[in-house]
Formats: C-alpha cells, structure tokens, sequence
C-alpha cells in the first residue's frame, strides 16, 4: 500500500519572513498605554470640570479647551495649567504628562518602524527566491524583468518594481500555505507505508533531491496542430466526440473557433452536400490518420480537412510532448521555458507511519454525519431522469435533448456548503446542530453521540481517498474525499517511472478488474478533451481500464495511444432500472468510471452527470464538512469540529461584515491598530484563511502579523465587491500553524497534506465483493463475465469509398451559457 504526500514547494520560513511580530508587540504595548492614557485623561477632565464654576472667564476658557481635547482623546499640553489649579491636581497633571509621553514615545517608535518594514519588504521577496525564479517561463521571464530594472538603476519604490515585489509576495504565500501540486509552488512524493503503525503520521520528511515532468500543453497542443497547414499525414483525425445526426445534417457541439482563446463551446448544424457525408461514413466515430483519409478518400485534399479542423468539425490529435529529468538536488534542476506543465516530483525519506485504523474509523463517522444530512436534506434529482425510461434509447439523444433545454450550466453544486441548516430542529440532524450550537468551545463528534442520534453506520463500499494534514500533536485535518484513482491521476505514470510500481494504483486496477469479474460489467472510461489551456494538465491518467468513451483519441490522457477498446458515445444507450441509470453498449450494461480531477466545461457537464448518474463511486462520496457556518444562520463564528476526537473536519470559521474593514486604505499606523483591535475582539488567530466565497473556497493566506495583512485583506474585499454573489468575509483559522508543522523538505518544516486510500484492511478483491454486496439489492440485469472480452472483440474500425470535397453550411450557432 501507498500514499501521496503533497507539499508546498517553499518552506513556511520564506512566507514567514514577512511578518513583523516585533512590529506587532509594539503595536500591542501602544494599545495599553493608549488605553490608560485615555481612562487618566477622562478623569482628569471630569476633575478640571469641577473647577470650572469657580475660575475668571480667560481661565476657564482655557480649562474647557483642555478638557473638551483630554475627552476626545488629544494630547494637550497642560503646562499653562499648573499656575491655576489646586496643589491636589497637580500629582494628575503629572500622571497625564508622562501617560502621555509614553504613548507619543510609542506611537514614534511604531511609526519608524513601520516604515522600516515598508521598505524592507519591497526588496524581501526577491532576495528569497529571486536566486530560484529560474524554473520554468512564466517566472523566469518575471526574474529577467527585475533584473533588467535592477541593473539599470531603477529602484523598488518604483510603480513597476512594487507591482513585481507585489506579484512575488503573491507566489510565496501560493507555494508555502497551500498544497496543490501546481509546478514548482507544490510537490509530490510517493510514501510506501510501513508495517508499523503509530499514533497520527510520524518522522514524514523529503530529501533536499527533485525529478521534474514536462508535459506540453494539450489544448494549445490540438489547437496548433488544427490550424497548421497543411495537416501532417500522421496525425490522427476524427470527428469532434458530441456529434450527431439531425434530419439529414451533421450536428455537433464545438469549441466557439470565433472566440480564440474561449472556453464557451457553440452548436453546429453542417448540411452534407457534394460528398461531405463520405468524408463523415470514412471517419466514423474513430481516429485515424490524415494519410490513411487522405487515401482512401484520394478526392479529399488535405487543405480541406485542415478547414474541416480549424471549424472545429473535425479534431486533430497527435501525443503531446513530454521531457523528464531525473533525480538530482532541487537546486540543480531546471524545465524547459516553453508553455507546458510542469510536476515536480521528491524522494521521502522513510515510509509512513500512521495510525490508519483510528482515520478510518474517524473517517466513516464523516460519513455517519453526511448519512444525517443526506437524510435531512436528499439530492434534488436531475431533471434528465424523466428524458430516462425502462427502455433503452440512444444517449445522444437524451444528452441533446438535456443541453437544449438548459440556458446555462448546471449549478447543482453537491455538498458545496458541508453544513446545510436543519430543516426540522427536532430531526436527528437538527439536534446535532443543537448540540454543536449550546458548545462553549471546540467541538468534538464521537460515535457515541451519532449512535444515541440513531445514525446509522457508514462502511465504506468503494475505494476513497481522503486528504488530510498531519498534526505535530497528533491527529489529522479532513480537506477533502473523492473516489480512488481521481486525485493522484496525473501523478501515477510518472511515479511508476521513479519508483518502479505504485501500489495503490496497482491495487485500484486490481479492484476493477475483480469487479469486472464478479458483475460482469466491463469499466468504462470517460475522455473529454481540456476546453482551456488552464484545464489541460488534469486529462492525463493512468489506464484502469480497457473500454473507454467520448473522445476517440485517447493517447492525451493515457501514457500510450490504443485505438483497441473505443466505445462511441453514439453506440450508447441509457434506461432505468429499479431506479438506477443504466448505461449499455450493444444492449449490454457497462460500468461508468471517471478518474478526472477538472469539472467538464459545458455541455460536457451535462453528458458527464448523465453517464455517471448511476455510478457507484459517486454514490459513495462523502462531500466535505469544512464549511459549518452555514448551518447556523446568523451567527458570525461557530468552533473548530472535530470527530472522533482526532479528525478535525471543520477549522473556526468567522463571517465578517465588509463595513468592519472600512478602515482598510490608509496604509499608516491607525491601519494596524485598528486591525490589531479587531483581532483581539473576534479572538482571531495569527495565521488564517480568507475568502470571499459564500462557502469558504479558493482561500487566501492570511498573517495577521505582517504589514501586508491590510493589503491582503483589502484586495478580498474588491474581489468580493465584484463577486456575482457578495456576501461576507469568510475567515477560517490555519491548521495545522505555521509553527506547527510536523513535515520537513530536507530540513524546513512545509505545509503538506496526504493522500491516504481507505479502507486500508481490504484486499482489493475483498472490497470487490463488499462493493458487489453493497449494490446487489437494486442489481440490474448483466451478461456473462465471459461476454466482456467478446464486447473488446467486437470493437473494429470502419473505413468508406471515396469522396468529393464538399463545402461548410453552419445554420446556427449558439454559445452555451
């Protein structure tokens, strides 16, 4: 068994060198004696007032000037004072003087290092990674900027150069908190797992040794190939995969090939005229290459097909390029600076040692309470079910009926909020949030609570992997659950390449195929093509299985193109049985699987929900609970949740109204008092999140004890100003701290997260069966095992006489969304 580490790809000290805790303390001692200074100043004016029915008229202006400026809180000067008031005031006046001595003292100390620090961070940046901006384009083309302004004399105070250090700041705090492998801001490593098992995750730690992998970009990659002229003969080529026929023309839903660059897909009817039908007979729902086409299609010039390409009727493929390098320190190693993407891969040193029977049964009480909230709150069912009946119909045909009629994309959102509010406060669930609620601090979940609640039990039945960060003190924090083989998919080729094996893919393949086996129903893999360049990393993954669908060419996403095994979206039926969706080849049942870490990009949505409604890896996903304010309306903060008293699975979170930052644009002192004053009144810690999402997502690291807090603060709120949806500041506590961290990059403790597979304590041929067991009440009807290599047989490429070259009629065109 193995595991995937994830870590940050800098250290936390980097981000951590732009903290002013100093700068802070002072900011803090400024506050007392501000706070003293201001109860002596009060009582003091209330004492002059005293004096003032008693004193002549020039007198007694001057003491109501003194005390109107004492109660606003001014620093008056009250020498003058001293010849009219009594002896007894006198020890006051002296008291006022030296509070408020002290505080101008104070607030000069803070103010010059305020300025200090300004200063300092401008350069600080560059001075920590400036030496390493040498990896890959983007950042080397930013180094090569700076260091052209630099040399010519230019300085940081600049409009540019404080929009690079700005920029720079901005890449520390994405490749120190956070995690997700993204080029050299995050890394990954294999862990084998030890024979022993500890108390939380022991001893993780990697070498200071990287390997790096290049891979070309697939969308810019088809893009290009598309538009070169002429198309080259051993590129393969086939009809765009949403393709159909209506009433007698060729149908399809394209990338918009108007808007270069777009994401939005747009719909096409083509009329086949002068032998455009032949060219479409030859293809079939296949690739093939160019040359062959061009061949048996000898009147099919290659122009016309590149025309065919650039409308996006046709699709050009060919494997994308890819460079590895081997092991050699992080330092030493480089990636070419063409666009592309870019892993980076590092050696651990020792195997895990965790405790994974007290995360697994942490775990399954995650999914006892997803088990209430399911109960309090079931899934609205997709409208596509009542296109569904018990008789087989063409899943095309039901997919184009579904897009039709949907303006926009489905916005369904499963399990986004974690923690719905309880429709019934007396359901089991509305008492949990009871529970949760009357809690004077954390909160902590165990079984026994969920067992008096009657919470039924919830064994896993499907390979899961979750991700947690291991705590120095024990324990683990929940980000997050999906089905097996999705969120270490771009990863596995690569560490078969490093390592030799990968044993929890190895054992993944080995369940599918022994599901295979016991049901009768071949998996089936679903291919759609990146829509963006940002998307395109996330195709790539290993073959778990021999059948797959949608995209005909499948040599993008897998290590090796196979033209054996392809199952056209058109040959696809889909019905309803004993209330599950049913997706059958050749009037054959075939299992639905989707190891994919990118939502498809509309209307591929729509396809995708309709393919895997029935899926059995969706049915058991367990969504996250991270997000609890949204089962208390109202309140502003709620306590970190724990379960199991070791699975932190909702952080302190705290909702802020954005009137409470009006403070935020001065950029001087008063900025970072007023900050530090709000602070210590909602109880914030040092280092948090930030967010400007209904639900918490996409957060920002936050210190809340560095000058760039206000900025970073005042650049969520604009975002959240333009947000389609502005709500509230949502602010999540970092956990594990900064100064808590149990994993180390050579010796520097890294944020990290990992990738456990569960259940740990099955054999994959066990949990084959469970899975089998868990589903066979509502079984549809399957063929024989032994008619699923004949269902691999079938499979042939069809090939078509001769045509004319013909032209293109589009009659509508609509952009989706």
């Amino acid at each position: 068994m193995s595991a995937l580490l994830r870590i940050a790809g800098l250290p936390i000290r980097t981000w951590l060198a732009g903290s002013a805790p100093g700068l802070f303390e002072l900011i803090r001692l400024l506050e007392q004696a501000d706070a003293r200074y201001r109860a002596q100043a009060t009582a003091l004016a209330d004492r002059l007032g005293e004096l003032v029915p008693t004193l002549p008229v020039a007198e007694r202006r001057l003491v109501l000037s003194v005390r109107r400026s004492l109660h606003q809180g001014k620093h008056p000067a009250t020498t003058a004072l001293r010849p009219i008031v009594p002896e007894a005031l006198r020890p006051a006046l002296d008291e006022h003087e030296r509070l408020s001595g002290l505080v101008r003292d104070l607030e000069q100390q803070a103010g010059r290092h305020l300025d200090t620090e300004h200063e300092r961070l401008l350069s600080l940046p560059w001075d920590l990674i400036g030496s390493s901006l040498t990896h890959d384009r983007e950042s080397f083309d930013i180094a090569a900027d700076i260091r052209r302004r630099l040399a010519a004399g230019e300085p940081w105070t600049s409009k540019r150069l404080r929009r690079s250090s700005e920029y720079l700041w901005r890449m520390i705090a994405r490749g120190t908190v956070k995690t997700t492998p993204r080029g050299w801001l995050g890394h990954v490593a294999l862990l084998r797992l030890a024979d022993v098992e500890l108390h939380g995750a022991a001893g993780i730690s990697v070498t200071d040794e990287a390997a790096v992998e290049w891979t070309q970009n697939v969308h810019t990659h088809r893009v290009d190939l598309a538009g070169a002229e002429p198309l080259d003969p051993e590129h393969l080529i086939s009809l765009t995969p949403l393709h159909w026929l209506d009433d007698g023309r060729l149908a399809i839903w394209t990338r918009d090939t108007t808007k270069p660059g777009s994401r939005d897909m747009m719909t096409c009817k083509v009329r086949l005229a002068a032998g455009l039908d032949r060219i479409v007979e030859a293809l079939g729902p296949r690739a093939r290459t160019v040359g062959d086409l061009t061949r048996e299609l000898p009147q099919v010039s290659p122009a016309f097909l590149g025309k065919l390409a650039r409308r996006g009727i046709l699709d050009v493929s060919a494997p994308p390029h890819r460079q590895r390098r081997p092991w050699r320190t992080i330092t030493e190693q480089e990636t070419p600076r063409e666009t592309g993407f870019v892993d980076v891969y590092r050696r651990a040193n020792e195997p895990l040692s965790a405790d994974l029977a007290t995360l697994q049964h942490a775990f399954e009480q995650c999914r006892r309470i997803h088990a209430l909230i399911r109960a309090e709150h079931p899934p609205t069912p997709p409208a596509f079910l009542d296109r569904i009946g018990e008789q087989p119909q063409p899943l095309m045909d039901v997919f184009v009926a579904e897009a039709a009629g949907q303006e926009a994309p489905s916005t369904r959102g499963r399990g986004r909020t974690g923690w719905p509010a309880a429709k019934s406060p007396g359901s089991a669930y509305g008492r949990l949030l009871a529970l949760i609620a009357a809690a004077d601090g954390p909160v902590d979940i165990g079984a026994d609570t969920l067992d008096e609640l009657g919470t039924p039990q919830a064994p896993l039945t499907w390979p899961t992997d979750v991700m947690v960060r291991p705590l120095a003190s024990g324990g683990w924090v929940l980000d997050g659950s999906g089905p097996a083989g999705v969120l270490d998919a771009r990863f596995v080729d690569a560490l078969r390449w490093l390592h030799g094996s990968v044993p929890a893919a190895d054992d993944y393949r080995a369940f599918l195929d022994e599901l295979d086996r016991l049901t009768g129903l071949p998996s089936v893999e679903v291919l759609y093509p990146p829509l963006s360049e940002r998307a395109a990393n996330a195709v790539r993954r290993p073959r778990y299985t021999k059948l797959w669908t949608g995209d005909p060419y499948c040599g993008q996403y897998w290590p090796s193109w196979d033209p054996d095994g392809f199952l056209p979206l058109g040959d696809l039926t889909v019905h309803q049985a004993d209330g599950r969706v049913v997706i059958s080849h050749a009037g054959r049942p075939v299992r639905i699987v989707q190891h994919v870490t990118r939502t498809a990009t509309a209307p591929w949505t729509v396809l995708t929900e309709i393919l895997n409604a029935g899926s059995l890896a969706r049915a058991a996903h367990t969504p996250r609970l991270g997000f609890s304010l949204g089962a208390h309306p109202g309140r502003t903060f709620v306590p970190r949740i724990t379960v199991a008293g070791t699975l932190v699975v909702s952080p302190a979170q705290w909702s802020l109204d954005p009137a409470r930052l009006s403070f935020l644009g001065g950029g001087d002192l008063s900025e970072l008092r007023a900050l530090d004053r709000l602070r210590a009144e909602l109880g914030l810690p040092r280092w948090v999140f930030l967010s400007y999402h209904r639900y918490g997502t996409q957060p920002v690291g936050c210190d809340l004890e560095s000058v760039r807090a206000p900025r970073v603060l005042d650049q969520m709120l604009k975002a959240l100003a333009k947000s389609d949806d502005p709500q509230r500041l949502i602010i999540t506590e970092m956990i594990p701290a900064p100064d808590e961290l149990p994993v180390r990059a050579a010796t520097d403790p890294v944020a990290a997260e990992l990738m456990i597979r569960l259940p740990y304590d099955l054999s994959p041929q066990a949990l084959a069966a469970r899975a089998v067991s868990a589903q066979s009440p509502r079984r549809p009807l399957m063929p024989e095992p032994n008619e699923v290599d004949d269902l691999i047989d079938d499979l042939e490429l069809h090939s078509s006489p001769a045509v004319e070259e013909a032209s293109i009629h589009c009659t509508q065109i609509c952009p989706f969304g």
